[in-house]
């Protein structure tokens, strides 16, 4: 090609590659803006038609005579924005929206995010256009350099008729041409001097090395000991990052849902559970010495029961109990004793239900209490975050690697786990509660449990008894439940019917039938302690009507003894006036539990009377203002009376401590009753019981929890970021998805909400930019995390 082809094809790629990079820039603005658009649809004609010109002229360049190897690299460069053009222009078309549409804004940006940009997309198409202006510079400096007078090329008759692009690309040639030859030669002159110089430093540091293990070896081996540990340091200067390390670690690993599971577990009832430490529980009962376990055995200990038996209180029982680590220090002599604990929890979040959160949750505990063996379990993670926190000023990369390693991936946390049980750290004994919860094949934990077993390691589980666990422990040491606790049940219901007035003067008025009653229900019960408490339940309503004995036993006798069979007696029981409601309270539950994506989310008292609200405009008519407390307390006790009318108790508000506090009122879960609950409203003829009574009324789930969200935000959230402390990235991720689950439904009413969410979300960001929290500088990820894949 002559020269002015050359250029005149070198400006079309300058200009295609800088109005590229521009217009991939404008995607990226689409999502961090506020408003997610671009300014105005004309705006976007322009741009796809500018765009349109541009690959035309890439594609209709004449090309004449034999190439040579450098144009032919232009070329290839040619076709390649030809491309990039292409996929381009059909991105842009994606992104037009009617002129006329309502809610524009909303519009753009809700395709922008579902059909045009995405993170690897648009990180693929600026890499890519990088690329491309690299290799540009490159050719065209080779191809005129070598071959071209660029003064003679400026004088040429053709020069004029260049575009401005090309003109000032062979005038910055020109004038830089002195620059780049200069450069060249002052690149060179750096890289062999610095040949030298590294030449000289390593053998500076291969001598120092030599005399370093000539002075270790003439010292004594426990000094030697201290001087090799990875965590010591006579600086104190050093202290301070191996410190700040430890704790990024430790933080990457938790996880907020990590205890809930344990507090959320009843206390185990006064006096019941002793047993657990005694020596004998008679010649009839087949069970293996637990305390003997404790104090002497090896590998693992099986504590298996039916459903609502009580193994769960039993494990938290035994975790809290003196008894249990001053028996396990027996075991331990005087060596140190590590104990922690795991208790799965299906119901939950991902990470209380998989092996992944089980392994952050153990290595979290353990390392804790022997911080010292991170760098051998975490090498690569260890020496990354201590290189970032002695680089000096980097406190935000710091905290950017802390954000990364929350990331854990199961292979290399298991890889850390197999490493730290690989080695001597102590007598340990882990308690893990519920191994039928864990969501993934049951033989992943058995197996893993097993390889970490030895005369150091031992291990307390609890599970239903499943096939596949009476196989795995057929021969280890075990309990079955249900078969120890007749006199728990007992001193339970005692307790429980005692206690009222009523039932005391039953036991003087009817002295023999009042004890048989008590006797029946403990028979009946056959070790489920949740079914005693259910009945209980029962007859102490059956009391407040002034019930008999003989009424009581009645009762007594018409509720079923297995518990799915008792939770279809007490869904029956609902009056068909509150069932609609209920059912409507049954599908939030279900909704927040399992929605697509988003684990598992707590459904709050205030957040169910907030979808419960009769009038659908309120979201829209409701002050941006803190509720008070006198209206917290009205709506989480009219929620927690229905939830006994409407639900028949098969669900219930969570019990607090500090229910005095009013964030803590608020923040009140709805629970389901046991696991046994939630499986039985998941099954397929109760779930299509529960929605048949809202068929014909136009009731939306994800729409009533979109608008409580909107609500809760509105009244709870940004006007006070910390009273309420709630994670409101994963709150603002939730509601986003129920966002998606409301348009696929009823797309008019999600363009309303999602203006109202804006407008909610962006004031409080603005109030959140005043506050003393806001550090504009503290982003903690990379720019790229904020994209939305």
């Amino acid at each position: 090609m002559d020269p002015i082809s050359i250029l005149s094809l070198a400006g079309t790629i300058v200009q295609f590659v800088d109005f590229s990079s521009k217009l991939v820039s404008k995607g990226y603005c689409i999502y961090q803006s506020v408003s997610g658009a671009l300014p105005d649809n004309l705006e976007l004609e322009a741009i796809t038609t500018d765009l349109y010109l541009l690959n035309t002229r890439l594609k209709t360049h004449e090309v004449s005579g034999c190439l040579t190897k450098a144009e032919q690299s232009l070329e290839n460069l040619s076709q390649e924005c030809a491309n990039i053009a292409d996929e381009l222009l059909r991105r842009l078309e994606k992104l037009k929206f009617p002129t006329d549409a309502k809610y524009r804004k909303w519009n753009s940006f809700r395709q922008a995010l579902k059909t045009v940009w995405n993170k690897e997309g648009v990180d693929e198409m600026s890499a890519r256009l990088e690329r491309l202006r690299a290799q540009l510079e490159f050719h065209i400096l080779v191809s005129l350099k070598e071959n071209h007078d660029l003064v003679a090329i400026q004088q040429s008759d053709r020069f004029n008729t260049l575009e401005a692009y090309s003109r000032d690309l062979v005038q910055g040639l020109n004038s830089n041409r002195t620059i780049f030859t200069n450069e060249f030669k002052s690149q060179n002159l750096v890289i062999s001097r610095l040949h030298m110089s590294m030449k000289d430093h390593v053998t500076n540091e291969h001598i120092q090395t030599r005399n370093a293990i000539a002075q270790a070896l003439r010292e004594p081996q426990n000094t030697r000991a201290v001087v090799d540990s990875p965590v010591h340091d006579t600086q104190s200067s050093d202290r301070l990052p191996i410190q700040e390390a430890q704790q990024y670690i430790l933080d990457s690993l938790k996880f907020k849902t990590m205890h809930d599971r344990y507090e959320a577990i009843s206390e185990a009832h006064d006096k019941t559970f002793n047993w657990i430490f005694q020596a004998d529980m008679g010649e009839d009962i087949k069970w293996s010495n637990y305390a003997n376990w404790l104090r002497e055995g090896e590998g693992i200990y099986w504590v298996n029961g039916k459903a609502g038996s009580g193994k769960s209180t039993l494990m938290r029982y035994i975790v809290e109990d003196r008894r249990t680590r001053s028996i396990l220090k027996h075991w331990a002599g005087n060596q140190e004793l590590i104990t922690t604990n795991f208790f799965f929890w299906k119901s939950g979040a991902i990470d209380q239900a998989s092996q992944l959160g089980l392994l952050r949750s153990l290595m979290f505990e353990i390392l804790t209490i022997i911080p010292s063996m991170m760098p051998s379990v975490f090498p690569e993670e260890w020496k990354e975050t201590l290189k970032i926190l002695r680089s000096g000023g980097s406190r935000r990369r710091a905290v950017r690697q802390r954000n990364q390693l929350k990331r854990w991936t199961l292979k290399a946390i298991k890889k850390g786990f197999e490493i730290l049980f690989g080695q001597y750290i102590g007598k340990v004994c882990l308690f893990i509660d519920g191994l039928d919860e864990y969501e993934g094949d049951p033989m992943d934990t058995v197996e893993l449990f097993r390889s970490i077993t030895s005369s150091n390691v031992k291990i307390c589980l609890s599970s239903r008894p499943w096939v596949v666990f009476e196989n795995a422990f057929e021969e280890r040491p075990k309990l079955r439940l249900q078969d120890l606790t007749h006199h728990d049940i007992r001193l339970y219901v005692d307790d429980k019917l005692h206690k009222d007035p009523r039932m005391q003067k039953l036991y003087l008025s009817e002295p023999e039938e009042a004890p048989k009653l008590i006797s029946e229900i403990v028979r009946k019960a056959d070790g489920v302690f949740l079914w005693v408490m259910l009945v209980a339940r029962s007859l102490l309503s059956g009391l407040n009507n002034s019930d008999q004995i003989s009424d009581l036993q009645k009762r007594l006798r018409l509720l079923p003894s297995e518990i799915e069979d008792l939770y279809k007696y007490m869904l029956a029981q609902i009056e068909r006036i509150y069932f609609e409601e209920g059912s409507r309270i049954f599908q939030f539950m279900a909704t927040a539990y399992t929605h697509e994506g988003s684990g598992k989310r707590n459904l709050c008292a205030i957040g169910v009377s907030f979808a419960e609200e009769p009038d659908p405009s309120l979201v829209f008519k409701c002050r941006d203002e803190l509720l008070s407390e006198v209206e917290v307390q009205s709506r989480v006790l009219r929620v927690d009376r229905r939830l006994r009318i409407c639900c028949a108790g098969i669900l219930e508000l969570s019990s607090s401590d500090t229910k005095e506090m009013l964030q803590e009122r608020g923040n009140m879960r709805v629970e389901y009753i046991h696991r046994t609950a939630r499986d039985f409203l998941d099954t397929p003829e109760t779930r299509t019981k529960i929605l048949k009574a809202t068929e014909d009324t136009g009731f939306e789930p994800h729409v009533a929890l979109f608008r409580s969200n909107i609500l809760l935000l509105k009244t709870c959230c940004f006007t006070t970021s910390q009273q309420w402390g709630w994670d409101g990235g994963a709150f603002a991720e939730y509601t986003m998805e129920l966002a998606r689950a409301v348009e696929s439904v009823n797309e008019q009413s999600s363009i309303e909400l999602l203006d109202e969410l804006d407008r909610v979300t962006t004031l409080g960001w603005e109030t959140f930019k005043v506050s003393p929290e806001y550090d504009p500088t503290d982003h903690g990820t990379s720019e790229s995390d904020c994209w939305v894949d």
